[in-house]
């Protein structure tokens, strides 16, 4: 039986996935581990074969860093550094796959990524169901000759009260465990999606591209919110659409973040202005908005293609990687081979939005 340990974010959770993965003889400990190190040193300690983790349950005193997807790869990295053949399995806080991430995961030797559903839930069948067919094709020799079928029928009492567990820690959210013939794992909170727009250069149109996407993102059926980063008010008359529109500081939107998620909003699209400017060849950065972009799930920057416009999408270029930003740039085709390492749609292309919605994975 292969063993396996966990860092889930709640140790209820953990027991009932350690009775669903004996059905493909796999033992998990019951203990849900608190820290990466943790993890790490039993690592060390012990033959371990698969380590199951949840996006936001990750914690390391060593990571410096808010954003989940960063601590989630440094965590894979760390691990890996631990154990080349461990099996890891991600649980994701948001159901839109991200394919970034995926793509980056699958380097890293990391195969099996589930999200919830609309509806913030986990279909547990369909996971474990997974975890075998992945198993079977692992490098790892002893994953493929020990996992065994999956059994196709649970059988659980019919009445089982659902129980509710409260996190001490309010930055994490509520669970639910469903008994039943589905086996649904349940989390209510999901966080939203956040969308950050900039300008490349100065009224590139930022303003304009988060009220495009707002518009559509809220037309294809999600609760969206739109705040204003820089405390100005160019989205201020723009309150008397049915988009809800914060105006924020640099200091503080994160904050609004948190308050649109408790609210429900599905996805949070914020108006970020001008994070990077150069000037004779001078570049004067915004280190808070830079830093706090760089947080920020999705980026897309607004900008230019004539000649004197390019040096600050060049600063882009060497200094984050062709997967960290999306670029809607005007008259993007005369410059598409000069850049053709990121990710660049023309900006006053009339499908261009739902191209960027595509990218992100908003359908």
């Amino acid at each position: 039986m292969l063993k396996a340990i966990a860092m889930m974010g709640n140790t209820y959770i953990v027991e009932k996935m350690k009775k669903e993965l004996k059905r493909i003889d796999v033992n998990l400990e019951s203990q849900d581990f608190q820290t990466l190190e943790q993890i790490l040193d039993k690592i060390q300690d012990e033959v371990i074969d698969m380590v199951f983790m949840m996006e936001n349950a990750i914690f390391s005193a060593d990571i410096k860093s808010f954003d989940s997807k960063e601590i989630l790869r440094q965590s894979v990295l760390k691990i890996r550094e631990r154990e080349a053949e461990l099996k890891i399995v991600i649980f994701c806080d948001e159901f839109q796959r991200d394919y970034s991430l995926e793509e980056w995961l699958k380097h890293q030797r990391v195969h099996d990524v589930f999200y919830p559903d609309l509806n913030g839930e986990f279909q547990m069948n369909q996971i474990i169901k997974q975890l075998k067919e992945t198993s079977l094709k692992q490098n790892k020799v002893e994953i493929r000759e020990k996992i065994v079928q999956v059994v196709e029928t649970i059988e659980v009492p019919v009445e089982i009260e659902k129980e509710v567990i409260r996190e001490v820690i309010i930055e994490k959210p509520v669970y639910i465990l469903e008994h039943g013939p589905d086996q649904k794992v349940v989390r209510p909170t999901v966080s939203a999606l956040s969308i950050a727009v900039f300008n490349l250069s100065h009224g590139a149109g930022a303003t304009f591209t988060t009220l495009l996407l707002a518009k559509a993102c809220q037309a294809a059926g999600y609760k969206t919110a739109v705040i204003a980063c820089d405390g100005k008010s160019d989205l201020q008359r723009r309150k008397k659409d049915s988009i809800k529109v914060i105006i924020a500081s640099e200091k503080n939107f994160e904050s609004e973040i948190i308050k649109l998620n408790k609210e429900g909003f599905r996805i949070i699209i914020l108006d970020m202005g001008n994070v990077v400017s150069i000037s004779d060849e001078e570049v004067s950065q915004n280190e808070i908005l830079l830093e706090k972009l760089l947080k920020i799930q999705h980026r897309i920057g607004v900008g230019f293609s004539t000649e004197w416009h390019l040096p600050i999408l060049d600063y882009y270029a060497q200094n984050f990687g062709q997967d960290d930003f999306i670029f809607a740039i005007q008259d993007a085709e005369s410059i598409m081979r000069r850049y053709k390492d990121l990710n660049i749609c023309e900006r006053d292309h009339p499908d261009t939005i739902s191209l960027m919605l595509e990218l992100i994975g908003v359908n």
